[in-house]
């Protein structure tokens, strides 16, 4: 009965979080908000030294007029173990254009902690005379460090641009989706 209670002494505490020992992060739940979002269930996975937000699109846009904007801010709890500091150093995520003719994009994601701003990794494409598609994987270094032993909350925003050039024809299917966010990390120690 003691092994039992201790047991549940040490996973009620962790119920909230998604834990990978080995790495010595916890997460816990990702939310997620904006006009952009395609969901605000976006779930978060930790794996040899990667946070992955895998498969499903974090911000999208597509019918538009003339200019349309969205974005999609995202908020992940981080408990980094004591005596080690968290350390993402890069970025990856997908990218899928499909632009009507004369129409263009800007597609841009930034993660970072509060007070530590990041340059963030913008991708821009243009169709001019036809029609413009494809799916390509955009990347980023980043330098986020954390401080030692401490709960932190690794904040994102990504956001994508349609614009149409010629004001004539009004309603234009064009479409941007960011997905498949992996940020690479690693764990030092604070001594």
């Amino acid at each position: 009965m003691k092994l039992f209670s201790v047991l549940i002494s040490v996973l009620v505490p962790l119920a909230a979080f998604n834990v990978e020992a080995a790495s010595g992060i916890r997460i816990g739940a990702l939310t997620a908000s904006g006009k952009a979002c395609v969901s605000t269930n976006i779930r978060a996975i930790v794996r040899n030294n990667t946070i992955a937000i895998p498969g499903q699109a974090i911000v999208q846009l597509s019918r538009f007029d003339r200019l349309e904007r969205g974005a999609c801010q995202f908020a992940l709890p981080i408990q980094v173990s004591n005596g080690y500091r968290l350390r993402v150093v890069g970025m990856t995520a997908q990218e899928m254009v499909q632009l009507s003719s004369r129409t263009s994009s800007r597609s841009q994601i930034e993660v970072f902690l509060p007070g530590q701003r990041q340059q963030p990794l913008i991708s821009q494409n243009r169709a001019r005379g036809q029609n413009l598609s494809h799916r390509r994987m955009i990347s980023s270094g980043l330098n986020i460090v954390s401080g030692c032993g401490q709960s932190l909350i690794l904040r994102g925003n990504a956001a994508v641009t349609l614009q149409k050039q010629d004001f004539g024809q009004w309603q234009v299917s064009s479409r941007v989706a960011l997905s498949n966010l992996r940020l690479r990390y690693f764990i030092e120690s604070c001594h």
